[in-house]
């Protein structure tokens, strides 16, 4: 059984909220000691580029939904969902352009998913084949590939939460936002000195 068409709006989140979040999840995330290992270089999508996907759950039956990409890489996807998915959930995505059009398909497994907050989930999936991420144009390195948290994306992060105040999104969720910079900052800071101390 398939249901219709779900909206990553479900997430409950503006699209500047969402924004802040996927950035601060991103940065707090490259800021870890895992991020030094990882096998390709995690991209993000080119603007006006969307990924809509499909899970099956462990009952079988199918969701359809557009997929609030954190990044992506040559062998997988980290992605925002609005409730806990299963490891090993079978997924399909489809990336479009700009115009709609269906630039790369990719059949994929969730191997991890942590709860954020709320109903928000993070969820990495792994793909069957490589994603041939030389076919989206202009797709474009993370500002983290120059270290786990770089100045840009810290005035990034900073910029997203002056637009949040500015915006008058939710103070709770300001403060989320504050303590998961605060993490990542803490995180490279702790990384330097033992880096300095080797």
């Amino acid at each position: 059984m398939t249901t219709p068409f779900q909206s990553d709006s479900r997430l409950g989140l503006s699209t500047t909220e969402r924004a802040a979040l996927l950035r601060a999840i991103s940065t707090k995330s490259d800021a870890s000691p895992q991020a030094a290992n990882r096998e390709h270089s995690r991209f993000t999508l080119p603007p006006g580029f969307t990924v809509v996907g499909s899970l099956v759950q462990p009952g079988g039956s199918e969701v359809r939904f557009a997929v609030a990409v954190r990044d992506v890489s040559r062998s997988g996807m980290a992605m925002l969902h609005n409730a806990f998915v299963h490891p090993g959930s079978k997924c399909t995505f489809v990336v479009l352009d700009e115009s709609r059009s269906p630039r790369a398909k990719v059949k994929a497994s969730v191997v991890r998913c942590t709860h954020v907050r709320g109903t928000i989930h993070d969820v990495g999936v792994k793909f069957e084949s490589h994603l041939p991420v030389d076919a989206l144009a202009s797709v474009r390195p993370k500002d983290a590939e120059q270290g786990p948290v770089s100045y840009p994306a810290l005035a990034t992060l900073a910029d997203e939460l002056s637009s949040l105040v500015r915006n008058g999104a939710d103070l709770k969720f300001i403060a989320q936002l504050l303590a998961d910079m605060s993490a990542a900052l803490g995180a490279q800071l702790k990384a330097a000195d033992a880096k300095q101390a080797a």
